[in-house]
């Protein structure tokens, strides 16, 4: 459905992959990382991510990747505070902006 978004839930550090496209990945670790790596992701998909713990959650920008912060020229590791959620959208190869709710 249309409607519903996917969960993968996830007990550890995580290493995004394609197959978590249009999901939102659940992180239930307190002191976690969420990798983003390179030649995973087309333009135009997109992956969510909400933090279900009472500590920041670093998402970490790999070798070959830019994350950028939406409506800044900010590029890097960003971090995700505790009950934050966040989207990535691919918009180039290897080229990410990321916005939410709690991101630094």
């Amino acid at each position: 459905s249309v409607r519903d978004i996917p969960l993968n839930n996830q007990l550890a550090s995580y290493l995004l992959s394609v197959v978590d496209t249009g999901k939102l990945v659940y992180i239930d670790a307190n002191n976690a990382n969420v990798y983003v790596t390179n030649s995973i992701f087309a333009s135009g998909q997109t992956v969510s991510i909400f933090n279900n713990t009472s500590t920041t959650l670093t998402l970490t920008q790999n070798t070959g990747v830019t994350l950028r912060l939406t409506g800044t020229s900010e590029t890097g590791n960003r971090f995700l505070s505790n009950y934050g959620l966040a989207t990535l959208i691919c918009v180039a190869a290897n080229t990410f902006v990321i916005s939410g709710a709690g991101l630094s």
